[in-house]
């Protein structure tokens, strides 16, 4: 669009010039022309301003109601599982004083069973918590990014597909515009969510890394021999990858694949390795 407006403000000045040179006599009259037409110019210019703001202004109010319902969802994954480790813990207690009962009786054959009980109702409680999960989300400093992962997270643990996520160095800025960075992201693991859904064992990794001035975004998803003439090459074109390379000098978009594994990753070089 600003190509547009500058592009018909030079073929604008440029029809002046030549009716100038052409047409001497009527100077006044194309010069009032030329005036109405500036002024024609200025206001269209005002008004793309305007409606540019106002399209970023809604853009980022519906992004930050979808921020406030992410964080309230992450807030009650978490209170969900507070309450079902304090019923672990009351319960834990209890199988902890049957133990020492049977213990105390030296019935090594009961000891070993209550020990497996014990075992068993562990796994099932702490698998079952979405905590470990989470527990790198602290480490995710700009609340958008913040909020797409949690968003991503939690329709991965809903749909039940086993999923780690890693972020061990805080991460404070982004050497690009945060929103084209979110927009990539959440449709990469997008796709990573919809060719792993329907796996019988699927699997996501999502992590970030900083190392050397470069900030890796990594997200890979299992694959198996599913009957589908789906192809998941065929879902990059959704990303936008040759537009974003051409906007940004220092971003670096891989992919690969084998048997069991395709692996997208981002990298974004920082300024101050690019000087």
């Amino acid at each position: 669009m600003t190509s547009i407006v500058l592009g018909y403000i030079y073929i604008i000045c440029f029809l002046f010039l030549k009716l100038t040179q052409s047409f001497r006599n009527y100077t006044a009259l194309i010069m009032g022309i030329f005036g109405f037409t500036i002024l024609q110019c200025l206001f269209i210019i005002i008004i793309f301003i305007t409606a540019r703001r106002r399209q970023r202004k809604i853009y980022r109010d519906r992004f930050s109601e979808e921020q406030v319902k992410n964080l309230k969802m992450y807030t009650d994954q978490l209170e969900k599982d507070q309450l079902k480790l304090r019923h672990f813990k009351h319960d834990y207690k209890n199988l902890l004083f049957s133990l020492k009962t049977v213990a105390a009786e030296q019935n090594y054959d009961a000891m070993n069973q209550a020990l497996d009980n014990l075992e068993n109702y562990s796994d099932d409680y702490l698998k079952n918590l979405s905590i470990d999960l989470y527990q790198d989300l602290n480490n995710v400093k700009n609340p958008y990014l913040k909020s797409l992962f949690i968003s991503k997270l939690n329709t991965i643990n809903q749909k039940k597909i086993a999923c780690s996520f890693n972020c061990t160095d805080e991460l404070n800025n982004l050497p690009m515009n945060a929103f084209d960075l979110i927009r990539l992201l959440d449709q990469a693991i997008n796709n990573a969510i919809h060719f792993t859904e329907r796996q019988e064992h699927g699997q996501i990794q999502l992590a970030i890394t900083q190392e050397d001035q470069q900030l890796a975004f990594l997200i890979n998803n299992s694959l198996a021999n599913l009957p589908t003439t789906e192809r998941s090459e065929d879902y990059l074109e959704l990303l936008h990858i040759k537009d974003l390379k051409k906007k940004y000098s220092n971003i670096f978009i891989q992919h690969s694949k084998n048997a069991k594994w395709f692996r997208f990753h981002i990298t974004l070089i920082t300024k101050e390795e690019q000087l």
